[in-house]
Parts: C-alpha cells; structure tokens; sequence
C-alpha cells in the first residue's frame, strides 16, 4: 500500500511537470493568436484649424475622449500593448465652421502583426461652435426692503454694461446680468463693489468656465431720500361771481402725495401747492388737471402723479 502510494505521487508530479511544458511550448514557441481589450486610449486630433487655436472655434461637446479597441494577434506581441503605446488619432482636416461632425479614428501600434477587431466608440462624434461677442445691460436684484419713509433716490451702475465672449450657444441662453444689493433697513446712501452674475431666462446662474467677461464687478451707488405724505392744496384764481355766492376749490381724488428729499427739508414742508391755474369761468363743477408745484430739492416717491386734479364748488 505504502508502495503505491508513493508511486501515484510520482505521477501526479510528472503530470504536472508535462502540463507546464506543453503549456510553455504552446505559449512561447507556437505563440498563437490572442484577442484583448485595450481601454481608456486617449484620442489626438490633427490637422486641426487654426480658427481652433485662435479662438474663433470651439469644441463644445465629444462622445468621449479615450477610446476602447479589441486586438488580435500573438500572444507575446499582444502583452506588450498598452493605452501609453498605442497612438489613436481623428483628422480635423475641413471642420471650419459650427456644427456636429462624426469622425474616423486611426488606430497605430508601436509593434506589426496587430489587427483591430472592434472599436468603443467606432467614431469620434464632435459638437463645433463658433466663439462670439455679446454685450448686456447690467441690472440689479434689490434684496430685502428699505426701512420704512425711505426710497432710492437714484442708482448709478458703473460700468453700466458687461461685454462676454464664449460660444454662440452659451451666449444665447444668457437672458440677463444683474448684480446683487442688500437694501434692508437702509437709511443712507449704498456703495459697494458687487460680484456680476449671468442669468438664463429661468434666472440660474450660468457657470460656464470658459466665458470672458470684460468685468467680473461693478461698482454701485445708490442714495437713499426720506419720503413724506403731505396734503395737496389747490393754487387758483377765479373771477368772484357778481351774486356774491360762496366759491371753493378742492383737490378731487387723491387729496395726498408722497414727496421724497433730505429729511432736513421734509421736516418744514407740511402741503404741496399746485401750480397756479385760472379758471375761466365760475361755475360749479368745473374741472382742471393742474401740475403740482415741488419745491427745490424736493420729487415726487415713485409711484406718485405730478398732476392734481381739482373741482370747483359754487353754493
């Protein structure tokens, strides 16, 4: 028993002994055809325009940069392949202008007898567009209210436009530039430096990187003018009627108007007179729409009528 154990041993590490030998002859010296995935190459492109170098053109979009390719040939030769080796490259040869555009790749080994089977993508897909100019009103988003008897007087926005250049596509889903201002409980003037944001039409931020803009700030004032509500008074004359009956003139409508300033100026100014208006005639119910009369220094709150219309009563 012990005899035979020893012998089937032997055997079985003879066996082994010839495996590993064919194994080897076959791999080494017959070396037969193999077949392998070789992924994540990167694509070059040539001959491509100068309109690309220069700016004009841009490459907005590919179906993918690094591609995968299935070879064959002998095994020896295939173990030496790897995506830092092999050399794929598109031709860019004619791409002058936007638009989309599928292109061949052509696949070079650093060794022969290699055969491409297959290709992941088969073709280089590109999306062109041509770089532009567009030029935009700078707006501003008020956030927050004034505290109350207060209004913006006026703003000024320097510059008062931004200039971007970048691919048409991009450019055509900018909708607006706004800058954005803290107006809360504000008393006194606002200046300050503020950051320019691109809105599209849904108002997102568009944060495309390879945007110029011909400013990323703008600088911003606004002076802040109290505001009052005072009493409008008719300034009229008339020819008195002959009967001696009562005339009067009233404000018909609106008898306030809300008048901004200094609040050392509103401070002494309890009526707003209109301008002075002649009636032609006396009689009761006649009617003018008369301008109003604003002192210096004094406008009307946003929102106001700088007409007054007045009525007038004969008893």
């Amino acid at each position: 028993m012990r005899d035979f154990l020893k012998k089937d041993w032997v055997i079985r590490v003879i066996s082994i002994l010839v495996s590993l030998i064919i194994w080897i002859y076959v791999v080494y010296f017959q070396n037969p055809q193999y077949e392998k995935w070789i992924r994540d190459i990167p694509i070059s492109k040539t001959n491509v325009s100068t309109d690309f170098t220069n700016g004009k053109l841009k490459i907005m979009e590919t179906n993918s940069d690094t591609i995968d390719i299935k070879v064959r040939g002998s095994r020896k030769t295939i173990a030496k392949l790897n995506n830092q080796n092999i050399k794929v490259n598109t031709d860019m040869i004619g791409i002058e202008k936007e638009g989309q555009y599928s292109l061949g790749t052509n696949v070079v080994f650093s060794v022969g007898g290699v055969t491409v089977l297959n290709k992941e993508p088969y073709n280089f897909d590109i999306t062109v567009d041509k770089v532009t100019n567009k030029k935009i009103k700078i707006d501003v988003k008020k956030e927050g209210t004034l505290k109350s008897g207060h209004e913006i007087d006026s703003q000024t926005i320097t510059p008062e436009t931004i200039s971007i250049t970048g691919p048409q596509s991009i450019l055509n889903s900018i909708s607006k530039a706004i800058i954005n201002v803290d107006v809360s409980n504000k008393t006194s003037d606002i200046k300050g430096s503020y950051i320019i944001e691109l809105l599209d039409s849904q108002n997102q931020n568009i944060t495309y990187n390879d945007l110029s803009k011909s400013v990323e700030s703008a600088e911003a004032l606004f002076t802040i003018a109290a505001t009052k509500e005072v009493k409008i008074v008719p300034n009229v004359k008339f020819k008195q009627p002959s009967d001696h009956k009562e005339v009067s003139v009233s404000v018909s409508g609106n008898k306030t108007v809300v008048i901004k300033g200094k609040s050392g100026v509103l401070d002494k100014i309890s009526e707003i007179y209109t301008k002075e208006y002649t009636f032609a005639t006396t009689e009761n119910g006649n009617q003018a729409l008369v301008e109003l009369d604003l002192p210096e220094n004094i406008s009307l709150a946003e929102g106001e009528e700088n007409k007054a219309k007045i009525i007038m009563n004969v008893k």
